[in-house]
């Protein structure tokens, strides 16, 4: 049902595949000849980013809204990417932020810091959150109080199946939903991407200054099963 692209970046290491040192968003890289590269992407305000970065395709995340719910990028105040009501969802409406890689690249671990989620305390209002990938998706559920009609979120720490495309999203789950003041907050992202082009160490992604992938990620419309 969506399409979407980008994400914001750093280049660093990951276990199983290679090892990345990495202070800030300086990096140094080193990769077995035969291994892929690897990338890893944060974004928002938990990792001093402004979420609002744009490469050869456009915005690096971008957010898709329906007719009674939007999306609004905060990070560059210090807040969240976050999600909330534009009047009365009704059963089925859905919106989200995901971002899409180039190609060659597909990501196969994601991770929030601890209490960067945020989901609207009031399960009455009728809405259901997740994480989404190619081929997954992990529900958002509410765990601990915390402020302005919001409650601390299960966040996400775990590989996924490989996926060129990540993202959250908020689905009205019955008639007619409520109109909290917001629905979901996401404050940081941390993603981490195999490189499928570069079997001998090289990169086709380059730490350039500014926090995008590299590359051409082309258009096209994710479809996803279920919500």
């Amino acid at each position: 049902m969506v399409e979407r692209r980008g994400l914001a970046a750093r280049l660093v290491a990951v276990a199983v595949l290679a090892f990345v040192s990495t202070s800030g968003h300086a990096l140094t890289m080193a990769t077995s000849k035969a291994q892929a590269g690897t990338v890893e992407m944060t974004a928002c305000s938990a990792f001093g980013d402004s979420g609002a970065n744009t490469d050869v395709d456009g915005s690096v995340w971008e957010g898709v809204d329906s007719s009674h719910l939007s999306t609004s990028n905060h990070c560059p105040q210090g807040g969240s990417f976050q999600i909330l009501p534009a009047g009365t969802a009704k059963n089925g409406e859905n919106v989200q932020w995901h971002t899409v890689a180039p190609p060659a690249i597909e990501i196969v671990h994601a991770f929030t810091p601890v209490n960067d989620v945020l989901i609207d305390s009031a399960s009455g209002d009728g809405f259901g959150a997740s994480f989404f990938w190619s081929g997954g998706q992990q529900t958002i559920t509410r765990q601990n109080n915390c402020c302005g009609g919001m409650d601390y979120g299960s966040g996400i720490n775990r590989l996924v199946s490989p996926s060129r495309y990540f993202g959250w999203q908020v689905s009205c789950q019955q008639s007619s939903c409520g109109a909290p003041y917001q629905a979901l907050d996401v404050r940081g992202v941390d993603l981490i991407g195999v490189d499928k082009a570069d079997s001998t160490g090289r990169r086709n992604t380059r730490y350039r200054g500014g926090l995008r992938w590299e590359g051409r990620r082309g258009g096209g419309r994710i479809r996803r099963g279920g919500r």
